[in-house]
């Protein structure tokens, strides 16, 4: 049986934000899935007529992925 991607573990603040936490999701090898990353709306202004960006992953690998994001918010606030 495949992945169902149920639970959301975090809304990135920027593009490049999402490619980065995806890239270490990519590197410790846990599946995920971004919630509304392709959109077919042509030129509108994406802020009003795009929901966020969310990640989510598989059940059994919340706690793994809470604790990557984790770390990254922990080097993120450092000087």
């Amino acid at each position: 049986m495949g992945s169902t991607f149920v639970i959301r573990v975090y809304t990135p603040r920027d593009e490049g934000e999402l490619v980065f936490l995806c890239s270490l999701f990519d590197a410790a090898e846990i599946s995920y899935f971004v919630q509304n990353d392709h959109g077919a709306l042509g030129t509108f202004s994406q802020s009003f007529l795009h929901p966020s960006k969310a990640i989510l992953v598989d059940e059994d690998v919340v706690e793994r992925a809470h604790e990557i994001i984790q770390q990254y918010l922990e080097e993120q606030e450092k000087p």
